[in-house]
């Protein structure tokens, strides 16, 4: 599958839930093939001192990873085999 095709598969998913794809990889290994998608949330306003990062947490990432799945499966042909890596 090709990288722009598969990011323009998951940006309507990864836009519902308010972040953005910051990177995203698709690559063959031996045991079938492996998504990586990394996310962050835009930050519009100044962030407080001691939380310089952005405010993903597990359970967006979660529901991120499932709706992601989903929507991925539905379009690998013949059910092959692929994980994916969602941070």
């Amino acid at each position: 599958m090709d990288v722009e095709k598969i990011k323009s598969i998951i940006a309507p998913v990864v836009k519902s839930y308010g972040v953005e794809i910051n990177s995203l990889s698709f690559r063959y290994l031996r045991s079938g093939a492996l998504l990586r998608v990394f996310v962050d949330r835009r930050i519009t306003e100044p962030v407080p001192a001691p939380y310089p990062g952005s405010p993903v947490d597990l359970g967006l990432l979660e529901g991120l990873s499932r709706e992601i799945s989903a929507t991925v499966a539905a379009c690998v042909a013949g059910g092959a085999a692929w994980s994916l890596e969602i941070s």
